[in-house]
């Protein structure tokens, strides 16, 4: 059982460091698409999970509909 765990960590091992090489040669482009998506995301569920992140967002004027670039 502990062999077929450690094959299975090994394959996520292996896809992950598939995963990341390939976003390292992407172009800058859809690098900054896929940070600005993920940053959406990520600002989005804190924003309707957590009470403090809500409150601190509001506070300072941020909304997750409103994010419209990166920088």
């Amino acid at each position: 059982m502990r062999s077929i765990i450690a094959d299975l960590n090994y394959h996520k091992y292996k896809l992950s460091l598939f995963f990341w090489k390939k976003i390292e040669t992407m172009p800058r482009p859809i690098i900054n698409y896929w940070q600005f998506t993920q940053l959406k995301r990520i600002v989005h569920e804190a924003y309707n999970r957590v009470f403090f992140y809500r409150k601190l967002y509001d506070a300072l004027g941020i909304h997750p509909e409103r994010l419209q670039k990166l920088s």
